[in-house]
């Protein structure tokens, strides 16, 4: 038998406003993509005020399927540069903290004010930059 003639339904999982989720069909026209998805869930949060860190996870997400569909070697090269071309430190420190940890249960999910500064401002440079939708 061949996969190319088997009709196979996709779906995806939506969370919903209440915080139980759904199964949603996805229709054959419309490839769905999670990095657009996961930009979603952080323009939302950070709309809410309800960012989170695992939102630094979601982000590495994004430049991690970015950099490689654009071929750069490492997500890194996507962050802002500054005059001289050099990446914050912080900032690629900060989402390596955030997004691997050894102890991830008995962390704080909360974030400090620079760190949803931060946040913020990579995404609102990502979206910019390279012109998501």
């Amino acid at each position: 038998m061949s996969l190319k003639r088997v009709h196979l339904k996709k779906y995806f999982l939506k969370k919903n406003e209440d915080g139980e989720y759904d199964l949603v069909p996805q229709s054959n026209d419309s490839p769905f993509s999670y990095h657009l998805f996961l930009k979603t869930e952080i323009e939302k949060a950070i709309e809410t005020g309800q960012l989170k860190k695992y939102h630094f996870n979601f982000f590495r997400n994004i430049l991690e399927k970015t950099s490689t569909f654009l071929g750069y070697d490492n997500w890194g090269e996507l962050l802002p540069k500054d005059t001289n071309e050099n990446i914050n430190p912080y900032e690629t420190r900060i989402i390596n903290i955030s997004s691997h940890s050894k102890h991830s249960g008995d962390e704080m999910v909360e974030l400090t004010d620079d760190d949803r500064r931060v946040i913020k401002y990579l995404m609102n440079n990502i979206k910019e930059m390279y012109r998501f939708k």
